[in-house]
């Protein structure tokens, strides 16, 4: 099985997330070789995360939740050095 993804952002013309009467979000679809993965919703101020690219069942979440998720993943070293 290939572990490549396809990754593609929607992005409206303009995307000011801050703005408080904004109804821009930035919209990335992740997909897999053999099935849909989802789509990741990110708005001023919520993150959801649509399994299958389903119309319901999302998980949602605010920023200090998803800043707690990322948080839990396990930690990579960079391979990058400083310049």
């Amino acid at each position: 099985m290939s572990r490549r993804f396809k990754v593609v952002a929607h992005l409206p013309t303009e995307v000011e997330l801050t703005k408080r009467t904004t109804k821009n979000d930035l919209r990335v679809e992740v997909d897999t070789p053999d099935s849909k993965g989802g789509t990741l919703v990110i708005g001023r101020g919520s993150v959801e995360w649509w399994p299958d690219h389903k119309s319901v069942n999302a998980h949602q979440g605010d920023w200090y939740k998803f800043i707690e998720v990322v948080a839990s993943l396990p930690k990579k070293r960079s391979a990058r050095k400083n310049r």
